[in-house]
């Protein structure tokens, strides 16, 4: 067999639109954290420009990550259980969640 390349092997690139997909990664806190503060800092990174809704218990906020797709917003945690659902909106339709479980408690362990 000869190493030779055909004319549609040749199209290996993706295409352009492939590469734009909308990323979320939560950066703290953590899924599962125990935390003691009724305040909790969400940061993460999406893409650039990127609108991200913070839905929880108490209500949601909506920010909007910088140039860079770095962004943190604060919210008030309920006692107990905390589910938090993070989601990042780009201005081409994409959509994309991820969801936290934060207990907060202020018992002495």
């Amino acid at each position: 067999q000869s190493l030779q390349t055909t004319e549609n092997e040749t199209n290996i690139t993706p295409p352009p639109q492939a590469k734009e997909k909308l990323s979320l990664t939560i950066i703290s806190p953590e899924n599962n954290a125990l935390v003691n503060q009724e305040k909790l800092e969400i940061v993460g990174k999406t893409s650039p420009k990127a609108m991200v809704a913070i839905v929880y218990g108490e209500g949601e906020k909506i920010i909007e990550a910088d140039e860079k797709g770095d962004f943190k917003g604060e919210i008030t945690l309920v006692g107990g259980g905390n589910e938090i659902t993070i989601s990042a909106f780009d201005n081409k339709g994409n959509e994309v969640s991820k969801t936290l479980n934060i207990v907060f408690s202020t018992a002495e362990i």
